[in-house]
């Protein structure tokens, strides 16, 4: 899936706006309240916001007042008011045309503010955006074209951006808007609650599992045992899926993974001696393991999006990525030596 080649270099650039912000040159803007149907019209926050809007007039970026002192208080307040600068017109016209790069370009500049905020002024922000995009031109069309760029770019699991937790406030959005599509609000209210397992900070469900010398332990187990590895990496897979062998081989292979113990999840407790052989073609030092009570298939302990899944955890056995691809964690442990997983 293509992303726009800009979209981390506006993340650079954040810092210096951010430290930088008060000291724009700055005009007024009249504005009208974008409500949300999670909260009331009457938002003592979102009044204190007006009092205080001045943008950039070359960015349109919202200048933080001068009470924000922290860099995530100027972050939350340039991410609640993103939108108030934008043309509705203007915006459906980037968002729909036929080169759309354009209208595509403002939201990823906006979801890389995100991670500078906190929680509450990340779902605030999203927030504004939903709702900004039902009072523009064409506001059924804006709108699901704006939700398929956020789940472009925060539920791909090969996007640089992909943040699950921001998806789950997306579709919680989608499943409380009365006037929501059908298809769509089913699609949110039947994956929300496969995505609350399991949460990103949270330890794994625990699972029966099967070792090879015929024994069996559980997961629980496994992971309270001392590794002297910074991460633990979970491979579900499919004995009979290509697919899951050429990603376990691809792994195998990936010298940047030698800081991970890897535990190989098999999620069937058929036919153990086929098994058996796969795992003697292995690496020894990984922890070979199946679920013995197919938990994961039968109870849907865990959500897969596909037949193979990767979980990567801490060192104290808290997930830390979860449904995650082979390019998106040497990423994210190349940030981790460069400074700390965020």
């Amino acid at each position: 899936m293509a992303y726009p080649i800009r979209m981390l270099k506006f993340s650079r650039l954040l810092p210096i706006i951010l430290l930088t912000a008060a000291l724009l040159p700055s005009k007024m803007w009249a504005l009208t309240d974008i409500s949300c149907s999670s909260r009331t019209q009457e938002d003592s926050l979102f009044a204190a916001d007006r009092q205080h809007l001045r943008f950039d007039p070359q960015t349109g970026i919202p200048i933080p007042p001068a009470h924000c002192t922290t860099r995530q208080e100027k972050a939350g307040f340039i991410a609640r008011n993103w939108w108030r600068n934008t043309q509705p017109g203007a915006f459906t016209h980037d968002i729909l045309s036929e080169n759309s790069e354009a209208g595509e370009q403002k939201i990823v500049d906006f979801l890389s503010l995100l991670p500078l905020c906190d929680s509450t002024d990340q779902q605030r922000a999203l927030c504004n955006l939903l709702a900004f995009s039902l009072t523009c031109d064409a506001a059924d069309s804006t709108y699901n074209r704006v939700n398929d760029i956020l789940e472009k770019y925060l539920w791909d699991e090969e996007s640089p951006m992909y943040d699950e937790e921001l998806f789950i406030f997306v579709l919680r959005y989608r499943a409380a808007r009365p006037d929501e599509e059908e298809g769509s609000k089913i699609r949110a209210t039947l994956l929300l609650p496969q995505l609350l397992k399991n949460r990103i900070g949270q330890h794994p469900n625990d699972l029966a599992l099967g070792l090879p010398d015929g024994s069996e332990t559980r997961l629980s187990q496994v992971l309270a045992e001392t590794s002297g590895k910074p991460f633990t990496l979970l491979v579900f897979y499919d004995l009979d899926c290509v697919y899951c062998q050429e990603l376990i081989e691809e792994i195998s292979r990936t010298p940047e993974f030698s800081p991970l113990r890897i535990i190989t999840i098999q999620l069937q407790n058929q036919d153990p001696d086929a098994w058996k052989t796969y795992i003697g073609h292995l690496p020894s030092d990984w922890t070979h393991t199946y679920d013995s009570k197919e938990a994961v298939l039968l109870e849907e302990t865990f959500y897969l999006r596909n037949s193979s899944a990767l979980y990567l955890l801490d060192n104290r056995g808290n997930i830390l990525r979860k449904n995650t691809s082979i390019p998106a964690i040497k990423e994210l442990l190349s940030t981790q030596t460069a400074g700390g997983i965020r």
